[in-house]
């Protein structure tokens, strides 16, 4: 099966909630410092794995490490979550996605399949920015997910819509970021409608789509969870959203 995937990763300051801007701006490299180191591995690099890069010095492209994907996904399919409701009537997947094993470096995922013709539905990344802010505690269990927690900290609950007017995602910022792709128009910047009202507006570029939701926060899908949901609907069926 053939799996198309489109997506954008920007990187935008993140200042936290009361915070004044100066104190944010002088410390953000600090803090950044600090981020990385803390996830620095100190293992000691392999004297195999040298060899095996030298051997690689024929070769006109970057080595990409591929591991064994025997039996990963039932190993990593998820029974039930801790709290979730009974029944639920689509499948879901967690685990760890290796990325430097000689380091032991993994990425930690969170996938679950569409209810309806999984199969043919294109695939959706959401990374979260930061720091500090969990695409998992978050971006999951706050925003795009099938699931919220219930108020109780220990249940879950279905979202039924499963992210802008933003100081931190602001949309001008994201433009200057996207036109240095340099990506051919495809659909000239247009709004689209939910209920005969503005739902935002939008623009399709050659493999990209760029879309803003009126009226929403920083998390799309609880500001305004209709026109959120109408958005990756229309994601989902190839097309932007409707004029």
């Amino acid at each position: 099966m053939k799996v198309t995937v489109m997506w954008l990763l920007l990187l935008l300051p993140h200042c936290l909630p009361g915070y004044p801007i100066s104190s944010c701006m002088g410390n953000q490299i600090e803090n950044l410092n600090r981020l990385i180191a803390s996830r620095r591995s100190w293992n000691t690099p392999r004297p195999e794995l040298c060899a095996w890069l030298d051997d690689l010095g024929n070769i006109d492209h970057s080595p990409v490490y591929v591991g064994s994907q025997k039996g990963l996904m039932q190993a990593d399919k998820i029974d039930k979550m801790p709290g979730q409701p009974e029944v639920v009537d689509f499948n879901q997947y967690a685990g760890y996605v290796a990325v430097d094993p000689v380091a032991d470096r993994a990425l930690f995922y969170y996938f679950v399949e569409s209810p309806v013709n999984s199969l043919n539905k294109p695939l959706l990344l959401w990374l979260n920015g930061g720091p500090g802010w969990s695409s998992f505690g978050y971006g999951a269990m706050q925003e795009l997910e099938p699931f919220r927690v219930n108020s109780d900290g220990k249940t879950l609950y279905r979202n039924e819509y499963a992210g802008d007017t933003d100081g931190r995602v602001p949309v001008t910022s994201s433009r200057y970021a996207i036109k240095t792709l340099q990506l051919p128009v495809e659909t000239g910047w247009r709004p689209w409608y939910f209920e005969s009202e503005g739902g935002g507006y939008v623009v399709g570029y050659k493999g990209v789509i760029f879309t803003t939701v009126r009226g929403a926060g920083h998390m799309v899908p609880s500001y305004q969870p209709e026109r959120a949901l109408t958005m990756i609907t229309s994601f989902l069926q190839w097309k932007l959203p409707p004029s």
